[in-house]
């Protein structure tokens, strides 16, 4: 069973920032994956994801591996969004869904993007 790591967020006016603390994580044994309404860590047996209301650019946010934490400074795609992260899990079934699709979506396109650039010569 994957364990829940403690995290913190904080939001200004452009920007959400995400730490999350994961003992002895490196670079190489975490899987960090970002997309424009969904951010995940997994370093085994830590498991941490949320859900985002309202977009961010991927493009130019960012994440990185540091002391025993996991950082993400997330560049809000409009000033006006308030922040907001959500554990899937704890939502009534409609809200769930909605934000489900959401990350497939998101996840899809990212793949579509990677195999596109790894495809050009």
């Amino acid at each position: 069973m994957p364990i829940t790591p403690a995290y913190a967020w904080h939001e200004a006016m452009t920007s959400i920032s995400v730490d999350i603390k994961i003992r002895a994580v490196t670079q190489s044994s975490a899987d960090i994956l970002m997309t424009d309404c969904y951010i995940k860590v997994n370093c085994t047996p830590h498991f941490f994801e949320a859900d985002l209301y309202g977009e961010i650019d991927a493009r130019k946010s960012s994440a990185s591996v540091g002391q025993d934490a996991v950082k993400f400074f997330l560049i809000k795609d409009r000033e006006d969004m308030p922040a907001k992260l959500s554990n899937i899990g704890r939502l009534a079934v409609g809200e769930q869904m909605k934000l489900e699709e959401a990350r497939r979506k998101a996840i899809e396109e990212k793949k579509k993007k990677e195999l596109s650039v790894e495809q050009v010569p």
